[in-house]
């Protein structure tokens, strides 16, 4: 297998795979029982403010409706806006994906060598202990 095909079949995997966890998570948020919109404005807001937000959020339409037009709209880069935050989530994302890179790239640094390290003693101790 080439080098090309295998890169193309992992990248599928990869897309199938968070096509799947995504189809998941929205079905179980789907299941909990609840209201979404009365969590937000709480258990003693008038059903006209519920009504409106339930058709500002999209949740007056089924789930087979939601979730295509959600895949799509972040296919698109746009996530939506945080409840908590009230503003748009791809910026909350790409600051927390900064952090995390750094944070990626210090441990690489540390775990690469060490690893290497650790291989080359093992190869050198063949059969021993530290090759266990």
């Amino acid at each position: 297998m080439t080098w090309s095909r295998f890169l193309i079949r992992r990248l599928g995997f990869m897309i199938l795979t968070a096509w799947l966890v995504s189809l998941l998570i929205f079905i179980m948020m789907e299941v909990v029982p609840g209201d979404v919109a009365r969590m937000i404005l709480g258990q003693f807001a008038s059903e006209n403010a519920l009504a409106a937000l339930r058709q500002e959020l999209g949740l007056d339409l089924p789930a087979w409706h939601r979730y295509p037009a959600w895949l799509a709209g972040v296919l698109q880069g746009d996530f939506g806006n945080s409840l908590y935050f009230n503003v748009p989530i791809g910026p909350l994302l790409l600051r927390r994906l900064e952090n995390s890179l750094i944070l990626a790239g210090f441990a690489g640094v540390i775990a690469i060598p060490i690893s290497i390290a650790i291989g080359v003693i093992a190869g050198l101790r063949r059969g021993k202990v530290t090759d266990h």
